[in-house]
């Protein structure tokens, strides 16, 4: 025969294990090597931004620039429109009296949206 006391020492402990499996469950969840956080990537898309500027050659002499791997010439007084990925370099490809090869002119950014980069 169970006594009262017996019955309520067993109920008091399934209610402590019942407690202590609905706490620790999501922390034994967390700890699982299994668990993978999606990337935010994953949620939006590994799409890259593409910014689209001008570049303007305001002197007296054609300037070539470099951008990834396309080369391109702006003749003088000319405007070029260009449209490339955020985080290009936009490089000097050649010595001028002005600019070494390989000085930087600018980096992509979303600052430079719809502006005009002028070179002197």
């Amino acid at each position: 025969m169970m006594t009262k006391s017996f019955k309520a020492s067993a109920l008091k402990s399934a209610v402590v294990l019942a407690t202590l499996a609905v706490t620790l469950a999501p922390s034994a969840a967390f700890a699982s090597s299994l668990h993978v956080t999606p990337s935010v990537h994953a949620f939006f898309g590994d799409k890259v931004k593409t910014i689209h500027f001008n570049v303007r050659n305001s002197s007296g002499a054609p300037i070539e620039l470099k951008a990834g791997d396309q080369v391109m010439t702006v003749a003088a007084g000319q405007t070029m429109e260009l449209k490339l990925p955020n985080g290009t370099r936009v490089i000097n490809n050649v010595k001028t009296d002005k600019r070494e090869a390989g000085a930087v002119i600018c980096e992509v950014s979303s600052a430079l949206n719809d502006s005009t980069v002028v070179l002197n």
